[in-house]
């Protein structure tokens, strides 16, 4: 299994000193064994960032002419809540 991406929730910031600068605010992990998807990062009006996630699974693909036992990604949509870093039940 590839390793866990982390997606980082930042926002530019100003200090006198340094003309441009991000403020770090989160970073966030897929949670319930998937991995994040580099990729694809939204957050939704409630503050959550809904994540693609994935993981690895075996599936027969005998009955459309592929192998018995082949590894495919099994992909999902996943809200996180930034203050705990979990995935709601609602989510998961």
């Amino acid at each position: 299994m590839a390793p866990t991406a982390e997606r980082v929730i930042a926002t530019p910031c100003r200090h006198d000193h340094v003309p441009t600068a991000t403020l770090l605010i989160a970073k966030v992990k897929a949670g319930n064994g998937y991995s994040a998807d580099g990729h694809e990062f939204l957050i939704t009006p409630w503050n959550t960032p809904l994540i693609l996630a994935y993981t690895t699974a075996t599936a027969n693909l005998t009955s459309i002419g592929g192998p018995a036992s082949q590894t495919v990604i099994d992909g999902i949509v996943q809200e996180i809540d930034i203050k705990t870093g979990k995935v709601p039940a609602r989510s998961s």
